[in-house]
């Protein structure tokens, strides 16, 4: 029996890719350890770093089961450590974020906006 098949065909003739050394000279960090450090530091979490999770429902989105008591974890640096419980999500999200009393924010102050005609409108008559 003759085999219907034909071997594949290679288009090109494919060259293997030569590791080619750096020289001695970009060998030397391009960058300072001073500069790496601060850039490794701002992707870094925050140390003190508040987050909720679902008791019992660790991995579950913290949007869902609202009802549900919270834990409330602060970041250490290494590892998340637990530091309180909120009764729900409503008041895990006021723990995490920081919001006393009406809905204010504690620390942040807002800031003051100035009172400016827009580009859309006409400019007055001058006198």
């Amino acid at each position: 029996m003759g085999s219907t098949c034909r071997p594949l065909r290679r288009v090109g003739r494919q060259e293997p890719v030569a590791w080619v050394p750096r020289s001695k000279e970009a060998r030397v960090d391009e960058e300072s350890l001073a500069d790496w450090a601060e850039r490794r530091q701002k992707r870094l979490r925050p140390i003190g770093q508040l987050k909720a999770v679902i008791i019992g429902h660790e991995h579950a989105p913290a949007h869902l089961y609202q009802d549900l008591p919270r834990a409330i974890l602060r970041w250490d640096g290494y590892q998340w450590i637990a530091e309180s419980v909120a009764d729900n999500y409503a008041a895990a999200q006021r723990l995490v974020h920081g919001v006393e009393g009406g809905g204010v924010i504690r620390g942040v102050p807002l800031p003051l906006r100035k009172a400016r005609a827009g580009r859309h409108r006409k400019p007055g008559p001058t006198a």
